[in-house]
């Protein structure tokens, strides 16, 4: 059985939350307890949430924890983000998010699924997919198809092409970014863990003036609809190489995080397949694989200028999210934290040099 990291749990918004949430997940730890017959229930855990895999299906339970990013400290606030998550994961994965299904409670104090007594939870159901044919797993075990790259990238340029702009100035555009560069060099110095500082001050200040030099640009690509409500959070292990394929696990909770330029979220995921996620070798040729269909299919001639800074932005961005695991409360894999910062840093200093 998963042991679940309680202590993840300390700043939820109430004494009876807290009890509750013990009593949920024992539930859904149990097979017995599902609609479908399933032999064994299998548990991954992420900063946000608890994924309940049957045989067939995952169940998603929210922690009921808040910070300055999101709130899922209360019952409706995170019914409302089940329903937000479904709504905009189904923009490329129609067929992977099913459904929200409540947990209830009855008279007798026996918890069921989508039961006839007091809803005390409620799930994201995900039709479950192949892990091995997740992108980021086929990369590593060098099992990707030209063909198959190609339907993702077509796929998302579909995407790119029939979202909307963001209802966003250029001027707002560009103030985010510099404030997303200023917050990450912060959690970068404030707690070092004896990363180079002066690599993290050069970077920083490099992406910085980029901002500045390159501002003109940056708000006609806004102006032109290049910046849209986007994924957010496009990595390979996101995406399913099935025919067609589906891309999951869109960043739900906050639209502001999810409003990035096109290329900006290209670049992204190119280079998330060359870096896997700061954890193995990828594969930088899928990457320029991916670029080169997204070019095609939308016209987007973005300068080599603008995709390396984009390149950086994230590589800083991505550094500063893997030092801040080494200030939770429960640090897990704390030996892998620094190297992986490091990493990014070096990719950042690459693409900026």
């Amino acid at each position: 059985m998963h042991s679940i990291n309680w202590k993840s749990l300390k700043n939820v918004s109430s004494v009876s939350e807290q009890l509750g949430i013990t009593a949920k997940v024992e539930f859904l730890q149990r097979p017995e307890s599902y609609p479908e017959p399933t032999k064994l229930v299998e548990v991954i855990e992420t900063h946000r949430s608890l994924i309940f895999l049957t045989d067939h299906y995952a169940y998603k339970l929210k922690k009921p924890l808040r910070s300055k990013t999101f709130d899922f400290s209360t019952l409706a606030a995170r019914r409302q983000n089940c329903h937000h998550e479904i709504r905009l994961n189904r923009r490329l994965a129609q067929s992977v998010y099913l459904s929200i299904i409540s947990i209830t409670v009855d008279h007798e104090g026996r918890l069921s699924m989508d039961g006839d007594g007091e809803v005390v939870e409620w799930l994201v159901q995900m039709r479950k997919l192949d892990r091995d044919r997740m992108l980021d797993h086929c990369i590593v075990n060098t099992t990707v198809l030209p063909d198959e790259i190609e339907s993702v990238g077509r796929l998302l340029s579909w995407f790119y092409r029939q979202t909307p702009p963001a209802n966003w100035s250029g001027a707002h555009y560009c103030h985010c970014l510099a404030d997303s560069i200023s917050e990450a060099r912060l959690g970068l110095l404030r707690h070092a863990f004896g990363l180079p500082l002066t690599q993290i001050n050069d970077v920083a200040n490099a992406l910085a003036d980029f901002i500045e030099v390159h501002r003109a640009e940056m708000i006609q690509r806004v102006r032109n609809g290049r910046v849209i409500d986007a994924h957010g959070d496009l990595r390979p292990e996101h995406i399913c190489l099935e025919s067609p394929p589906v891309i999951i696990d869109c960043l739900e909770f906050n639209q502001d995080l999810r409003i990035l330029d096109t290329a900006s979220e290209m670049c992204f995921l190119t280079q998330e397949c060359e870096l896997l996620n700061g954890d193995f070798p990828g594969d930088a040729e899928i990457g320029r694989q991916l670029w080169r269909v997204y070019v095609q299919r939308t016209g987007d001639r973005v300068s080599e200028e603008l995709r390396l800074f984009y390149c950086g932005y994230h590589a800083f961005l991505r550094a500063s999210l893997a030092i801040a695991h080494l200030r939770d409360e429960v640090v897990r894999q704390p030996e892998k934290w620094k190297p992986k910062a490091l990493r990014y840093l070096d990719a950042a200093s690459i693409a900026l040099s």
